[in-house]
């Protein structure tokens, strides 16, 4: 039946929303983005930086990202700097911090993407 329905069964029995973004964040054909597991990838803030820039281009201060981001602080100033991109999209992140995105918060992150 799922195979009619063109759903795959990689997530059968997982969160209908972590999936649910998983797939629209894959259906946006960003470059070098593809989503196998949702809360994991977006720990180090790469994915959601790329996503906000689809969303606006202008938002994303790419100039403060760490192109590198190896290590716990790095990947901290990613996160922030995507927290920062999402306030000028004038999205309302009440009690959600990049710590919470960094330590794969999974109601927080679900948050931030709705």
């Amino acid at each position: 039946m799922m195979e009619k329905a063109g759903i795959d069964e990689d997530d059968v029995e997982g969160c209908r929303e972590e999936r649910s973004f998983r797939l629209w964040i894959n259906s946006l054909g960003i470059e070098d983005v593809f989503i196998t597991d949702f809360f994991s990838e977006c720990k180090t803030g790469d994915v959601l930086l790329k996503v906000i820039h689809r969303i606006d281009n202008t938002v994303v201060e790419w100039n403060r990202v760490e192109k590198n981001a190896n290590n716990v602080f790095k990947i901290g100033i990613n996160c922030q700097v995507a927290m920062d991109a999402c306030t000028k999209l004038k999205i309302k992140l009440i009690g959600i911090g990049a710590s919470d995105i960094q330590n794969g918060n999974h109601k927080l992150t679900l948050a931030v993407v709705w």
